[in-house]
C-alpha cells in the first residue's frame, strides 16, 4: 500500500457544500492510498486455501484491511452534520452511494440543475463596471459547474462566448482578434491575457493620468503678468549664474531699485534714465513696450498660458488670447499641449459614458474633472462622421483637439503659410484651417469627407 506520508494532515472534509469539487478530491485521495478498488467493487477477499505460505496470509489480512481503512478514511472526511446521515452505513461502498443519493440527486435533478446552469452561461454579459478577471471568474465558475455534471463543454465555446458578451470598450480588440487568431484554436487563457493587456493600457491612459491641456479658461480684461520672467539683470560674462540671480541679497541697484544684483552688473546701466508710461519699467519707451503690443484688445478674451524665449534669451510666459466674437460654442481649437480631444459642451457628444472619470491638468497646473469620454459628430458633405474618444471637460470654455491624438490615429499636420493642413494614412488633404490670432478655429461644419472617420 501506498505510504500516506504525502498526503499531508488528511482527507478533504465535506459540509455539504460544493459536492461535485469533494467528489474529485476525495476520489484522488483514496486512489493514492490503493482504496478506490474497495468502493467501486465492494467485493470481501477470497478465503485461504489450505496450506497458505506466509506471504499469502499477509497479503490476505491486507485485503481484508482495506474495507475499515477506506470506511475510517470517509468518516474523516465527513463533518458532524453530514456524519449522522450515514452512521448506520457499514461498509465504504454504501457510505458513497448514500452521499451520491443525497447531493448529486437523481438523474432528473441533475438534468435540471444541467440546464438551469447552460441558461446562467447563456444569459451573462459583461458589465461596465466589472474588469475582465472579474467576468472572466464568473464565467469560468459557470463553466466548471457544468463540466462537474459529466457535460462536455469546449474551450471554443467559452472563447466564443466571452467574444459577444463583452462591452462596447473592446470592440476594437474584439476585431483585432478575430482577424489575427483562430478563434477554434485559441484558447481561454490566452483570450484573458490579451483582455487584460487592453484593459490595462487603458486604465493607464484614462485613469488619474494627468492630461496635459492649454489653460482654456474664459477671463474678462486683465493686464498681462510676466510670471517667469529674469529680473532684467545680465550676466557678466564668467560670471557665475548663481552668484547674479540671488534675490534680496545686495543693496536696491540705484538704476532699476532691485536687489538681486550688484549695481556694476545691472542691465539698466548705462540705458536712458527713462520709464515706460504703460508698464512703468525702466529702459524703453511706452512704443516699443512688449507688455503693450502684447495686451488683449477686447473685453472678453480666451486665455491660453504658453512659454517662449525672447531674442534675449529672457524665458517669459506670455498669453495667446482668441477674441470671443470670432468662435462660437461648435469651433474647435487645433492644439498641439493637450494628449486627448476635449469638449465642454456636452450637446455635442453623440454618445457620452459618463462612468469614465479622469483628471485633466491644465497649463497653469490646476486640476479640473473630466466626466465622461464618447464621440463627438461632424456633418459633412458625405455624411456624419465622428471623432471618438473626447473627453467631456465642463470646465473647459472652448474644444480642443489634440495634435497628438490625431497623430496617432495616423493623420498628418503640416504648418505653413499661417495654415494648418491635415491629411489621411493616404496623404490626401482632409482640411485646411487658417490661422486667426496665433490660434487654429475649426469649425464644427467644416466640410470634409474623411475626417475623424478612424
Amino acid at each position: 500500500m501506498a505510504s500516506n506520508s504525502f498526503l499531508g494532515a488528511g482527507p478533504p472534509m465535506f459540509t455539504g457544500e460544493n459536492y461535485h469539487i469533494w467528489v474529485i478530491k476525495m476520489k484522488a485521495y483514496l486512489k493514492a492510498l490503493s482504496l478506490w478498488e474497495t468502493i467501486e467493487t465492494d467485493d470481501d477477499p477470497l478465503p485461504l486455501g489450505p496450506n497458505p505460505t506466509v506471504a499469502q496470509m499477509k497479503n490476505h489480512e491486507d485485503a481484508k484491511s482495506r474495507k475499515p481503512k477506506a470506511l475510517t478514511c470517509l468518516h474523516s472526511a465527513l463533518s458532524d452534520v453530514i456524519f449522522t446521515r450515514i452512521m448506520a452505513c457499514e461498509t465504504p461502498k454504501e457510505v458513497w452511494e448514500k452521499l451520491k443519493e443525497e447531493f448529486d440527486g437523481s438523474d432528473r435533478v441533475k438534468a435540471v440543475k444541467l440546464l438551469t446552469l447552460k441558461r446562467e452561461f447563456e444569459m451573462l454579459r459583461m458589465k461596465e463596471g466589472d474588469t475582465v478577471k472579474e467576468y472572466s471568474a464568473k464565467l469560468m465558475e459557470i463553466v466548471n459547474k457544468v463540466r462537474l455534471f459529466g457535460e462536455t463543454f469546449p474551450d471554443s465555446r467559452v472563447v466564443e462566448k466571452m467574444m459577444v458578451s463583452l462591452p462596447a470598450r473592446f470592440e476594437s480588440k474584439i476585431s483585432a482578434i478575430e482577424e489575427s487568431c483562430d478563434l477554434k484554436t485559441l484558447s481561454v487563457a490566452e483570450l484573458i491575457s490579451k483582455l487584460q493587456a487592453q484593459e490595462q493600457r487603458s486604465s493607464i491612459r484614462d485613469e488619474e493620468v494627468a492630461e496635459v491641456a492649454f489653460q482654456a479658461q474664459h477671463k474678462g480684461k486683465q493686464p498681462m503678468k510676466d510670471n517667469r520672467r529674469m529680473e532684467g539683470d545680465k550676466l557678466e560674462k564668467g560670471k557665475p549664474r548663481k552668484e547674479s540671480s540671488k534675490r534680496g541679497k545686495f543693496p536696491p541697484c540705484s538704476h532699476c531699485k532691485r536687489t538681486n544684483h550688484q549695481e556694476k552688473d545691472c542691465w539698466f546701466k548705462g540705458k536712458p534714465p527713462i520709464q515706460c508710461r504703460f508698464c512703468r519699467k525702466m529702459g524703453h519707451i511706452e512704443k516699443n513696450c512688449r507688455a503693450r503690443q502684447n495686451q488683449p484688445q477686447q473685453n472678453h478674451v480666451q486665455q491660453a498660458n504658453f512659454v517662449e524665449k525672447s531674442e534675449n534669451e529672457e524665458e517669459s510666459l506670455f498669453m495667446a488670447s482668441h477674441e470671443e466674437n470670432t468662435t462660437n460654442k461648435s469651433s474647435w481649437f487645433i492644439d498641439s499641449g493637450c494628449t486627448s480631444h476635449m469638449s465642454h459642451n456636452e450637446l455635442m457628444f453623440h454618445t457620452l459614458d459618463k462612468s469614465i472619470k479622469t483628471k485633466v491638468r491644465m497649463g497653469n497646473g490646476e486640476t479640473v474633472d473630466a466626466l465622461g469620454k464618447g464621440s463627438v459628430a461632424f456633418q459633412t458633405t458625405q455624411g456624419t462622421k465622428f471623432i471618438h474618444d473626447v473627453l467631456y471637460v465642463p470646465s473647459l470654455a472652448c474644444n480642443l483637439l489634440s495634435v497628438a491624438q490625431m497623430m496617432s490615429k495616423s493623420y498628418s499636420l503640416f504648418f505653413k503659410d499661417k495654415h494648418c493642413l491635415i491629411f489621411d494614412s493616404e496623404d490626401s488633404l482632409i482640411v485646411k484651417v487658417r490661422m486667426v490670432d496665433k490660434t487654429f478655429p475649426l469649425d464644427g461644419r467644416f466640410d470634409s469627407a474623411n475626417f475623424a472617420s478612424k
